[in-house]
C-alpha cells in the first residue's frame, strides 16, 4: 500500500504533552548561565549527549523496579530533570536563548505498508520524514532532521475499532543539510532516548483503540447501505467483508433486495 508524499502533518509545540516542556533553548539548570565556548566543545557536547541517554536508562530502571508505571516517565523525567533541546544543540541554545521551540514533521516521501497474516495480523510501515524545528510563533526554521521509521503494528479490526500495539523496530535520526551541525553519535543517542517512549505513546494509544469512520450509508452517493463491515488483515493484502442493503428505489422496483457476503 502506498500514500501521497506529504500525506502526514503534524505539529508538536510546547502545549504539547510530555514532549512540550522538553522544547526550550534554554533549560532551567541555564536559565542564569550563559552558554560558553567549553559548553560548545564538540566533545564537551558529546559527553551531555551520553549522559542524557545513561540518565533514560538509570531512571527508566528505577522506575521500572519500583512497579511505576505510569504517563510520566521516560521523557516526563527528563523534563523533571531540568534537561531540553538546548542540552544537545548548543548551537541553536547559544544563537536563540531562553526560546521556545516547535517541531513540524511531514512526510519527506510516500511511506509503504506491507501486511502479514503473522501473530493474527500485523503491517510494517517504512517511512521517511522530515522534522522542522522553528522558534516557537515564528517562521524562523533553525534546522531539519530526517527520521527514518519502522514500525511493526499487530492490529485486530473490530467494527470500526482499531486495537493492537506497536514496535518501533528502526528509528534513524540524521541530519542531512547539517543545518544543525550535529554529528551523527549525538543524533544516535538522541535516537535511543526517544525510541522507547515513543513506542509507549503508539501502543498506548492502540491498546485504547482508534476509532476508524467507515461510510455505513449513501455509498458512493447511491441507496446502499453497508451493515456489520469486517476487515481483517490477511498475507500481503486486507479482507474486507461486508452484507449490503440496497434500497429499491435504485431498481426502480418495490422490493428490498438484500445482499449476502
Amino acid at each position: 500500500m502506498y500514500f501521497r508524499r506529504q500525506f502526514l502533518s503534524i505539529r508538536i509545540g510546547p502545549d504539547t504533552p510530555t514532549i512540550g516542556p522538553l522544547l526550550k533553548t534554554t533549560c532551567s539548570d541555564d536559565d542564569e548561565v550563559e552558554p560558553t565556548a567549553v559548553e560548545l566543545d564538540e566533545e564537551a557536547r558529546r559527553r551531555r549527549a551520553l549522559n542524557i541517554s545513561k540518565t533514560m536508562r538509570t531512571q527508566r530502571a528505577v522506575s521500572f523496579g519500583k512497579g511505576n508505571r505510569g504517563k510520566r516517565q521516560d521523557l516526563g523525567i527528563l523534563a523533571d530533570l531540568g534537561i531540553c533541546l538546548g542540552d544537545i544543540l548548543p548551537a541553536i541554545r547559544e544563537k536563540y536563548p531562553k526560546q521556545k521551540l516547535a517541531v513540524q514533521i511531514r512526510t519527506a516521501r510516500a511511506p509503504s505498508v506491507i501486511f502479514s497474516a503473522a501473530q493474527g495480523g500485523m503491517a510494517t510501515l517504512d517511512a521517511l520524514l522530515d522534522a522542522d524545528i522553528y522558534i516557537d510563533g515564528t517562521n524562523n526554521k533553525v534546522g531539519t532532521v530526517t527520521i527514518a521509521i519502522t514500525l511493526a503494528v499487530k492490529a485486530q479490526i473490530r467494527g470500526n475499532r482499531l486495537t493492537g500495539s506497536a514496535e518501533i523496530t528502526n528509528l534513524k535520526l540524521t541530519d542531512r543539510t547539517q543545518s544543525l551541525g550535529l554529528q551523527q553519535d549525538a543524533l544516535d543517542n538522541v535516537a535511543n532516548v526517544v525510541k522507547g517512549p515513543g513506542q509507549k505513546l503508539l501502543s498506548d494509544a492502540l491498546q485504547k483503540g482508534v476509532t476508524i469512520n467507515i461510510p455505513t450509508s449513501g455509498l458512493g452517493g447511491l441507496p446502499i447501505n453497508i451493515i456489520n463491515p469486517e476487515i481483517r488483515i490477511i498475507e500481503h493484502g486486507l479482507y474486507i467483508a461486508t452484507d449490503v442493503a440496497i434500497s429499491p428505489s435504485l431498481f426502480g422496483v418495490g422490493v428490498m433486495a438484500k445482499i449476502k457476503r
